[in-house]
């Protein structure tokens, strides 16, 4: 700065009139939080009248006495006037080595539309002052006699006047679009200093036009707002003009915003800004930001506002009360939710545990126990899920009675000072939906669970037995004739059913029985019970078991077909060629043999361990020939 100074001074000595450009508006960042500091239209309106105060030290990197630094003073007295109308002052002091810049100017607004309209367009003007001192006895020069120039302190006081727009949409639930236009010093003229030796030299300052812009968008959320802005500044002249960005971010935290931070950056000169704003109380603003420049150093600038008249001339009434309570409600309803899902998800992990125990064991007493605990632990879930969903109720019904309060008023085109409340109340709302919903597919979850624990059975008791397997007999399809349970003790386990048929392969109601005791007998198996051997007994009714049935052996066995079996309790060998007829008694073995490779290859019990007997005959029986299966088992 000082040597722009002494070529400028050096400069004045050989022009009859140079024009000197400086920092003729300081840059503030307090405009893109606060554009009422500058804009003329931005008094009053709702956002209501207050007073501020600002200080910007620039630069820290050059000498003290060369730093611009900045003051403002400023007061909105807009809520003492119409709704429409605003009305301001501000005082602003900008010191830069030698050159002070004092402007005291007056703003007036007018807003377009009432402040109930969510769109609104204000215009505005500004007049007053502009006092500029140079201080020549604290300038440092090249050569002392340039001083002859100008000597001591000039001053200049010059008419300072400008226009300024204010545009806005805010939504119900304080998102919106913000942009003003602010065009200061566009009805000053040039201030010119005129040595003291007489000569027609001038040292002449150019005013020139300024254009300062600011576009900013509200995401307002529950607890939370971001604000993305864009300032754009330009100066335009006669042989100069300079533009400048910044590009800020800040978000708003807690209730009522009472935490800004921010971060921007300046395009040009590169430099990096973060900010920090708060409110101690609702009414007063505190803002701090700092700068960092590579090659000039820090700038620090400070805040302060204090706000009255509220949100604009919006006085709370009933309606706000009613948002506040709904508010509490729906609040108290997602707490309540929160402490009874907690106990509930105790109660449903306990069940699950209880539930993975009755199935790993194999002690019906204690499957028994561990389903009797793991049931009560479901019906306390139920309970409590009860009263989550009264709960979820409770919220909804207050956000519907917000939401009507809102309505109501927008109706009656009066503006609520908390509408935003309304919004407010929704993450409650949503939450305890959210609950109740979470917690319903966790229960309906475990009992599924539940559902498809098998129970064991109580395998001391056979009559437990015969009765599994009776109801398992009933869901059976395309069974054998006649199936059913003849018998059953601690050791064994007696099937019969009729087989009258003259065939003896692939006969599809076996293959049924067989598969059904594959699955039956793994179950068991899984409880504890083996089966050790099986015998197959075939009951023929006629007397004569040597009578031809007139069907040959095909060989499917082979040539000839020779295996162990008893007829009437005395031991024989089969010898049954392919090609020669059936008789009662061989055809009986042929399907006992049938039967007895099939079961020996699905329920894994070995060939040997399978006997075959035939009786005969045996007047007791309704059919031709009537087959039972014994299974002897342990545990």
């Amino acid at each position: 700065m000082k040597y722009i100074l002494q070529f400028m001074i050096w400069a004045a000595c050989v022009a009859n009139a140079l024009p000197v450009a400086g920092q003729q508006t300081p840059v503030l960042n307090a405009f893109s939080w606060q554009p009422k500091f500058l804009n003329p239209a931005a008094q009053g309106g709702a956002s209501g009248g207050g007073v501020g105060v600002l200080y910007r030290s620039q630069f820290s990197d050059l000498p003290s006495g060369s730093r611009p630094v900045s003051y403002l003073a400023h007061a909105d007295l807009s809520p003492l006037l119409s709704n429409r109308i605003g009305v301001g002052l501000m005082v602003m002091q900008d010191k830069a080595h030698i050159v002070t810049r004092t402007n005291i100017a007056g703003f007036f607004g007018y807003h377009l539309f009432p402040q109930e309209n969510p769109f609104q367009l204000s215009l505005g003007a500004s007049a007053g002052v502009l006092n500029q001192s140079l201080e020549l006895g604290t300038a440092t020069v090249n050569d002392p006699f340039d001083l002859v120039l100008l000597q001591g302190r000039e001053s200049k006081i010059q008419f300072d006047g400008g226009l300024g727009a204010q545009l806005q949409y805010v939504q119900e639930n304080g998102s919106g679009l913000y942009f003003d236009l602010v065009l200061p010093q566009l009805f000053s003229s040039d201030l010119s200093y005129t040595p003291t030796d007489g000569s027609t030299r001038q040292v002449r300052f150019d005013l020139l036009p300024h254009i300062l812009s600011s576009l900013r968008y509200r995401f307002q959320g529950s607890g939370i707002a971001l604000e993305p802005n864009v300032v754009y500044r330009e100066t335009v002249g006669k042989k100069l003009k300079a533009a400048n960005f910044d590009f800020h971010l800040r978000a708003y935290l807690l209730e009522n915003n009472l935490l800004m931070i921010g971060a921007g950056y300046r395009l040009d000169e590169g430099g990096l800004i973060a900010s920090v704003g708060v409110k101690p109380i609702p009414s007063l603003n505190l803002m701090v930001s700092y700068e960092k420049h590579s090659a000039l150093g820090s700038t620090f600038e400070l805040g302060v506002q204090y706000l009255f008249g509220g949100a604009g001339p919006c006085k709370p009434g009933p309606a706000e009360a009613g948002l506040d309570q709904q508010k509490n409600i729906a609040a108290a309803a997602r707490e309540t939710a929160v402490r009874t899902a907690i106990s509930t998800r105790d109660a449903v992990a306990f069940a699950k545990a209880t539930l993975k125990e009755a199935e790993s064991t194999l002690d019906y007493q204690v499957q028994q126990s561990k389903l009797a605990a793991a049931d009560k632990y479901i019906g306390q879930t139920g309970d409590q899920l009860q009263k989550v969903s009264a709960e979820a109720k409770k919220a909804a019904a207050a956000c519907a009675e917000a939401d009507r309060i809102v309505k109501q008023a927008a109706a009656n085109r009066r503006k609520l000072c908390n509408a935003a409340e309304a919004t407010n109340i929704l993450p409650s709302c949503t939450e305890t939906r959210k609950i109740e919903s979470d917690l319903t597919k966790e229960i309906n979850d475990l009992k599924t669970q539940r559902a498809a624990v098998k129970t064991l059975l109580n395998l001391n008791d056979p009559a437990v037995l015969k009765n599994y397997l009776a109801e398992e007999i009933k869901k059976l399809s395309n069974k054998p004739e006649d199936l059913k349970i003849s018998r059953t003790s601690a050791t064994e386990i007696e099937f019969q059913f009729a087989d009258p048929d003259k065939k003896y392969m692939g006969i599809t109601t076996n293959k049924s029985f067989v598969d059904f005791l594959q699955i039956r007998l793994a179950e068991l198996k899984n409880q504890g019970i083996a089966v050790e051997s099986v015998r197959l007994m075939g009951d023929i009714q006629t007397r004569n078991a040597s009578n031809k049935v007139n069907v040959n052996y095909t060989g499917e066995y082979g040539e000839r077909l020779q295996t162990a079996y008893k007829m009437n309790k005395t031991g024989k060998t089969s010898d049954i060629k392919k090609g020669t007829g059936l008789t009662m008694e061989s055809l009986t073995v042929l399907k006992l043999f049938d039967l007895k490779r099939a079961l020996a290859a699905q329920i894994g019990v070995a060939e040997d361990k399978v006997s075959l007997d035939i009786s005969s005959p045996n007047p007791n029986i309704e059919y031709d020939l009537v087959i039972r299966v014994i299974l002897t088992y342990r545990k």
